[in-house]
């Protein structure tokens, strides 16, 4: 196994273009699905408070102090939202060898934004890879990773540089629904 410790930060990009998906029955069971808010005792609930959530798969435990060994589980109670999503998180851990940690759809009002978040409230940050993939967007959503600024179109996956700053403002007429994958390399998982 290797150390996490010893991983240096991705360096060299903020985006990277992965894939375009077609998300339209994502699009529509959304809408009949019950959103939560971020409990307050989440790490994440200074930078998501003003947003709603789904999650898919999150991390069971983290070890001692965020230490390996992980393990994620399945906490959908929507089963044919998990079987809508489960080819791009397929498609994702094949291409990057790894396993899905988290999957968490979340959906940002109108005018609010997602304060800046980085490896501070993303446990693991530096070994894993970080996508967000645009189920419901608009011409007036952006995405910022450091001082890069960009518009994701529905469908659209991109992996972002969880290591650097990020910020999601939303100052469109509709609420903007993405969903944020991360998922760990293989060698980093006990045998």
């Amino acid at each position: 196994m290797i150390s996490i410790v010893d991983t240096p930060p991705k360096i060299g990009f903020t985006f990277k273009f992965v894939n375009k998906f077609n998300v339209l029955d994502i699009v529509e069971k959304l809408k009949i699905s019950n959103w939560l808010d971020f409990p307050k005792n989440s790490p994440a609930f200074h930078s998501f408070k003003e947003s709603k959530f789904l999650s898919l798969i999150s991390l069971k435990s983290t070890g001692i102090g965020g230490t390996l060994p992980i393990e994620s589980v399945i906490d959908v109670e929507d089963q044919k939202l998990f079987e809508l999503t489960k080819p791009i998180l397929d498609e994702l851990t094949k291409n990057h060898n790894g396993r899905v940690i988290r999957a968490t759809f979340i959906k940002l009002p109108t005018h609010k934004k997602i304060t800046s978040f980085n490896e501070d409230v993303i446990p693991f940050s530096r070994i894993t890879y970080r996508f967000i993939i645009a189920i419901e967007s608009n011409e007036s959503i952006y995405f910022k990773v450091s001082k890069d600024l960009k518009r994701i179109n529905n469908g659209e996956c991109w992996e972002l540089n969880n290591n650097l700053t990020n910020t999601i403002w939303n100052i469109g007429l509709d609420d903007l629904t993405y969903l944020i994958v991360d998922v760990m390399p293989e060698e980093y998982f006990e045998k």
